[in-house]
């Protein structure tokens, strides 16, 4: 008798699901005991080849484990049954991919026989022998601390070192250089006054550093201190585009500036850019 596609393939849809149900019923029936003594042991077998932990496939492809289900209904959890046998499932599948990136990265300080930069890293990232530099830093943080575990020398070119907590911090700092500067030199000035005081229809939250009144003319000023942070970049676009559209003297600081110049160097920059 012919049957048509659509009725041929609901057959062979309920042969696979009648297949993965004897696969189960065929698994062995075991107590909780029983269940964490295998869950141990597979592991072990499995790290023979790989340093990870037992997945719910690997669980499930096992004929001498029982079906994941009774990790998940009588357990708790793939997780929560390695938590009963002592191991943190993510703490420790995170410190094996920590220990296998720290290994690509001493193996490519070998072979190229400096300490690489992230522009090293995503150089050999291309050529397909090693992860790329932001997988790197969601492990790690930063490049310092990645060079720092390896025992490297510490290299000052490529994403940054610090997080964006401590750059946060600098701007901060910056803000307080400039804060004097402007004392010393009697610049009549208010802190932190928000856009939509000076642009109507303005709703964001957004709030200048520092406005400045001098000669009766004001002046606005940001710093801009933080690079690498997407989320940051469209902001200080942003805030640029919408001074220049409302007509309004923005004064864009960088912390290379206030870091590098004399108190008078950082005043004639002020008043030129207000001239």
């Amino acid at each position: 008798m012919l049957i048509s596609k659509e009725a041929e393939g609901i057959l062979k849809e309920l042969v696979g699901i009648t297949s993965k149900i004897q696969f189960c019923i065929n698994k062995m029936i075991v107590s909780d005991d029983t269940a964490l003594e295998l869950l141990k042991y597979y592991t072990i077998e499995k790290q023979k080849v790989s340093p990870y932990l037992l997945t719910s496939k690997d669980i499930n492809d096992n004929e001498d484990m029982p079906c994941m289900s009774v990790y998940s209904t009588r357990l708790g959890g793939l997780k929560n049954a390695y938590k009963l046998i002592g191991i943190n499932y993510d703490e420790y599948n995170f410190n094996v991919t920590k220990s296998i990136l720290m290994n690509e990265y001493m193996e490519l300080e070998s072979k190229i026989n400096k300490t690489p930069t992230s522009r090293d890293i995503d150089a050999n990232y291309l050529k397909g022998i090693i992860h790329n530099c932001k997988f790197f830093l969601r492990y790690f943080g930063t490049m310092k601390n990645l060079q720092t575990v390896c025992g490297f020398e510490l290299t000052k070119h490529g994403y940054p070192d610090k997080t964006l907590d401590e750059m946060k911090d600098d701007l901060l700092k910056i803000s307080k250089i400039l804060g004097r500067v402007l004392e010393n030199y009697n610049i009549n000035f208010l802190k932190e006054e928000k856009y939509k005081t000076y642009i109507n229809g303005f709703s964001k939250g957004y709030k200048f550093d520092f406005v400045l009144n001098i000669n009766n003319k004001k002046c606005f000023v940001e710093i801009f201190g933080i690079t690498g942070n997407k989320e940051y970049d469209i902001k200080t676009a942003e805030k640029i585009q919408v001074c220049k559209d409302n007509n309004l003297l923005l004064l864009v600081i960088y912390p290379s500036l206030l870091w590098s110049s004399k108190q008078k160097e950082i005043y004639d920059v002020i008043i030129n850019a207000v001239q």
